[in-house]
């Protein structure tokens, strides 16, 4: 699984020391199995990694900081009506603008980040783009840096809201 050797040489690497990555076939964080199902990279055993959770900086001795930005879709109209069954094309519809979300964060990241440290993804829900940073001090200055990149890129900021 080259999912998993990234997993394990990223743990490695960062030194972390908690369980952050999921080992779960049927989704996301699911208590229903009575714990936890957060293991150790080296610990997965799911054929199909669903994800993780994020790293901060009290998870590995190196003190590195994950930063996250994920651009997604809403399932409510632009009116505040549910959309209840996913079309393709509703998808083509939104797929657009998330990605031009996406370019103008990248345009306000990229004069800060090297483009090689960023990594994009798409997901169901949307777009993620995401970055580690060493050094950072705090959760508050984690907070503050995010919420700066956002306001830059003139981006509604939805998740990380106080």
């Amino acid at each position: 699984m080259p999912q998993k050797s990234l997993l394990i040489r990223m743990e490695n690497d960062f030194q972390i020391g908690r369980k952050i990555f999921l080992n779960l076939a049927t989704g996301w964080y699911d208590r229903s199995r009575h714990g936890s199902n957060l293991v150790h990279a080296g610990e997965i055993t799911a054929p199909h990694i669903q994800g993780r959770y994020r790293l901060n900086l009290a998870d590995n001795k190196l003190r590195i900081q994950e930063f996250f930005f994920d651009l997604e879709w809403s399932n409510y109209t632009e009116d505040g009506q549910e959309i209840k069954v996913i079309t393709k094309q509703i998808v083509n519809a939104y797929f657009p603008r998330l990605k031009q979300a996406a370019l103008k964060l990248l345009g306000i990241i990229l004069q800060y980040i090297p483009k090689q440290s960023i990594s994009i993804r798409a997901s169901g829900s949307g777009l993620h783009i995401i970055f580690f940073l060493k050094g950072v001090k705090s959760a508050e200055e984690w907070h503050k840096l995010t919420s700066c990149l956002i306001q830059k890129s003139n981006l509604p900021n939805t998740k990380n809201a106080k």
